[in-house]
């Protein structure tokens, strides 16, 4: 892809969630038009920074909805594909975007103020999710043990990625149990609500 094109994009991908995010709820007639864009984006390979602001609309849509029905269309059009990206920066132990994934679900989630906008069906998602990176971050910290095995002799290059690891796997194990708290309020809520056993 050309340079100045990839950089449109970045830069558009940008000013529209800045847009969405500052026009908050007079934003609220556009944000089909602006998911429809967004979310193709979700997993744009050329560029981190796209995923990164594609990603973050559907936060900025949900602080821009009037109604639990609008934050409905957006949860219902967005966290399945957003799901979709965390499984897969997971597997692949990307590290830092599966972090900046997870900061961007702990705050999206802090912004919706009921939890009934979420479907049943989601609930099991996210679920299924952050079993999955429980599995893949625990998978990685084996790595990282047979690394530091006695008699294995590494530079100081190798410490400082290895250090930035560690750190990196810290921040996510404190947003995987955040969104393991905020998974259990939703499931309760609808336990609860609903009056019947859920799965």
């Amino acid at each position: 892809m050309k340079t100045f094109v990839l950089q449109n994009k970045i830069y558009a991908s940008e000013v529209l969630r800045d847009i969405c995010l500052n026009m908050g709820t007079s934003f609220s007639p556009f944000l089909s038009q602006y998911l429809q864009i967004s979310k193709p984006l979700i997993k744009f390979m050329y560029s981190t920074k796209v995923r990164k602001y594609c990603t973050d609309s559907m936060r900025v849509s949900i602080l821009a909805c009037k109604t639990d029905d609008e934050m409905k269309f957006v949860i219902d059009f967005m966290l399945s594909e957003v799901l979709s990206k965390v499984c897969h920066n997971a597997r692949t132990c990307l590290l830092k975007e599966l972090r900046s994934d997870l900061k961007t679900l702990m705050r999206t989630f802090e912004a919706i103020k009921s939890p009934k906008v979420v479907s049943q069906e989601l609930v099991i998602s996210l679920y299924e999710t952050l079993k999955l990176v429980v599995v893949s971050i625990d998978d990685f910290k084996k790595k990282v043990k047979d690394i530091l095995k006695p008699g294995e002799e590494f530079d100081e290059n190798d410490a400082g990625d290895l250090e930035n690891n560690i750190e990196e796997l810290n921040e996510i194990n404190r947003r995987k149990i955040f969104q393991s708290l905020i998974y259990i309020k939703i499931f309760i809520y609808r336990c609860n609500g609903n009056k019947r056993k859920c799965f």
